[in-house]
Order: structure tokens, then C-alpha cells, then sequence
């Protein structure tokens, strides 16, 4: 029932079981990054098109296949261009992937770090406060559990929130680098 909605919005290949992202383009140009002067196997896709395409593959079920359909004028008809472009966008959402990976093993060693500190002043404000009778150290002691806490806390903040949203983009372009690529030439 839910996929019948989706249906009414998007484009549905029945044969192939799958979601049509279409898109017109003047010409393959547009679709890569204008301010990169790389030869074009080695260009960033469009910042606009890629904001697209991760919108898209957002408001789609997760488990619903998706094809990328671009469609063209005849005479831009190139078919070592359509595999180049093919390449290129596995290329640069590999490297996305890569680089989001990256960022999950910079949190979770930030993480465990934060968490290693948290328990270390905790530990270290529960003896203090039970081998002296001094307000000063009393005081010091508090200041230790709450620095623990919050480090502790963000120690959790970071496992739980932050790694889940970034694992949650890794897929989206796990998704896309999955998907059909097609490019229809219009008259």
C-alpha cells in the first residue's frame, strides 16, 4: 500500500521493478562539477545533482531499487561517454563512502576516548570524595563526577547519534552506486 503512494510520485519501471530518477540535461557537461577542471573520468558529480539524488533516495522506501535515467538530445548521443559517466559516479560515491567511513573511526575513537576520561574522573572523584573530609576537595570531587558524566554522556552521544546519522548517508550512497544508470535520447 505504501509503495502505491510512491508510485503516484515518481516514475515506476514495472519490468524492472524499480524507482525512475529522471533528469534532462543540455549536455553530459551538466552533470559534472563546473569549477573542476579534472579530465572528465576524474570529475566530482554536480553538487546540485548529488543533493538531488540523496533527497530522492531519502524519500524513497529503503528497499526500493532505483534506476537513474538521464535523458539527453540525440545529437549528444555518446556511448564511451555514457560508461565514463557510469564510472565516474561509482567513482565518486566510493569515495564518499570512504570518506564517511573515515568519519565513523574518527568518532568512535573520539568516543572511546571520551569514555575512557568520563570513567577515569568518576573514578577518580569517588576516591577523593571518600578519603577526605575537606569542603575544597568535597567541591572537587563534585566538579570530577559532573566532568565524568558529560564526557561519559558524549561518549554516548557520539555512538548513538552522530555514527548512526553518518552510517545512514554511507547507505544512501551505497544505494545510489547500486542503482541503474540509463540515458534516453530524445529528438
Amino acid at each position: 500500500m505504501k509503495i502505491e503512494i510512491f508510485k503516484k510520485i515518481f516514475k515506476y519501471n514495472e519490468e524492472k521493478n524499480e524507482f525512475l530518477l529522471e533528469m534532462s540535461l543540455n549536455n553530459f557537461d551538466e552533470m559534472f562539477d563546473d569549477w573542476d577542471a579534472s579530465i572528465i573520468r576524474k570529475k566530482d558529480l554536480d553538487p546540485e545533482l548529488v543533493d538531488y539524488l540523496i533527497e530522492a533516495v531519502t524519500e524513497l522506501p529503503y528497499k526500493a531499487k532505483i534506476g537513474i535515467s538521464f535523458r539527453l538530445h540525440k545529437k549528444h548521443k555518446d556511448i564511451r561517454l555514457e560508461e565514463i559517466t557510469k564510472t565516474v559516479f561509482t567513482n565518486y560515491f566510493t569515495y564518499q563512502i570512504h570518506l564517511k567511513n573515515r568519519q565513523v573511526y574518527r568518532l568512535l575513537k573520539r568516543a572511546s576516548i571520551y569514555l575512557i576520561l568520563g570513567f577515569i574522573f568518576i573514578l577518580f572523584a569517588y576516591n577523593l570524595e571518600n578519603n577526605t573530609t575537606e569542603i575544597l576537595f568535597d567541591v572537587l570531587a563534585e566538579g570530577l563526577f559532573i566532568g565524568g558524566w558529560v564526557f561519559v554522556w558524549e561518549s554516548i552521544s557520539l555512538l548513538f547519534f552522530k555514527i548512526k546519522s553518518v552510517l545512514s548517508i554511507t547507505k544512501k550512497y551505497s544505494k545510489i552506486i547500486n542503482s541503474r544508470i540509463y540515458f534516453n535520447y530524445l529528438e
